[in-house]
Parts: structure tokens; C-alpha cells; sequence
């Protein structure tokens, strides 16, 4: 259900984004939301994949010896 669901919902959210804020001219605006969505994919990605631990461990390595 993964697999499919969060690409067209992805895919979903580029072309809402291209459409309202392309035909209005408003191209920063769109870059901004698309670095908003890239976050979120980004967070998405390291929920699903249990990379959270490995980023969580690498942090407090930087800190601790």
C-alpha cells in the first residue's frame, strides 16, 4: 500500500503546485513549497526505512565519544 499510495500523492501535489502557482507567475512561491514537500519526503523516507535510528545514533555521536 506504500509503494503506491505516497508516489500519487506526491505526484498529486507537483502538479497542484505547477498549476496554481504557474499560471499565476508566482515561481518563487512554487520553489518554496516544493522545498517544503521535499522535506517532508525526506522525513517520509527515513520514517519508512527505520533510517531515523541510524540518523538519531549518528547525532549523538557527534556529541559523545
Amino acid at each position: 500500500m506504500v509503494d503506491n499510495i505516497i508516489p500519487l500523492v506526491l505526484l498529486g501535489v507537483a502538479l497542484l503546485l505547477l498549476w496554481f502557482g504557474g499560471s499565476r507567475g508566482r515561481n518563487s512561491a512554487v520553489m518554496k513549497r516544493l522545498a517544503g514537500v521535499v522535506i517532508a519526503v525526506a522525513v517520509i523516507g527515513l520514517a519508512l526505512n527505520g533510517g531515523g535510528v541510524k540518523v538519531g545514533l549518528w547525532l549523538v555521536g557527534l556529541f559523545t565519544n
